[in-house]
């Protein structure tokens, strides 16, 4: 199989409007519900309600169809009860996997060197836990970046 990338057509895609990209903590996570990719403010966190269990995550949605942007405010339910998370936001949304559910995972590897990345089905409203547990000694309260559908070889996609 070979690509060639001088035959390909690409146009630049704008922020939206009233986002500067320079302000915050942006990351771009694949989002697969509407077929195309979103966009997180970091810096941001979730949105706490008053009830002190459910959050909103804010995210900038790109419709590969319509080759517009949408804002799409998430509610997850009991997230803060089952997070165990607290306002220093230890959790990052992370995007979404072929199954549709939204995948957290947090910024800092915990005392016994691993971390638990959660998954939110947003239809059911059910929560799933997958821990990893680090090898090797000096893992603790290390920072990890976790990334979703990695391939080493485009042979593999």
């Amino acid at each position: 199989m070979t690509f060639d990338v001088r035959s390909e057509t690409f146009m630049p895609i704008t922020s939206p409007h009233g986002v500067d990209l320079n302000k915050g903590s942006w990351r771009l996570v694949n989002y697969s519900q509407q077929g195309g990719f979103a966009l997180v403010n970091e810096s941001r966190g979730f949105i706490y309600q008053s009830n002190g269990g459910d959050a909103y995550l804010e995210t900038w949605v790109w419709n590969v169809d319509t080759r517009k942007w949408s804002m799409n405010s998430i509610l997850i339910r009991k997230w803060k009860d089952y997070a165990q998370d607290n306002e220093d936001y230890d959790y990052r949304f992370r995007g979404t996997q072929g199954t549709y559910e939204l995948v957290f995972a947090p910024i800092r590897v915990k005392e016994d060197g691993s971390l638990t990345v959660i998954l939110y089905n947003t239809d059911t409203q059910a929560f799933r836990r997958s821990k990893v547990q680090m090898m090797g000694e000096g893992h603790e309260f290390r920072f990890v970046d976790t990334f979703l559908d990695h391939v080493d070889s485009t042979l593999l996609i």
